[in-house]
């Protein structure tokens, strides 16, 4: 499956995309897309949700507040 991840802010500036870069295949994710509000990985469901939460969970630990993520999933 292939995921669209929208975060409600810029995220390349304050380190979060370095830090997706490194997660997603730690996670058994495809990288496909990094761009300043989304990301697109390909990979197996629980897989990526892993990937979502662990990206909100820094997101919050960063001081970047709660983070409502908009998720696309095609199939």
């Amino acid at each position: 499956m292939v995921f669209e991840m929208v975060f409600p802010r810029e995220t390349l500036r304050n380190g979060f995309g370095s830090y997706m870069k490194t997660l997603a295949p730690e996670s058994g994710l495809e990288l496909i897309e990094v761009s300043g509000s989304a990301t697109v990985v390909e990979g197996e469901w629980e897989s990526a949700m892993d990937f979502l939460r662990r990206c909100q969970e820094y997101i919050f630990d960063h001081g970047f507040g709660p983070a409502v993520t908009t998720v696309h999933i095609h199939s």
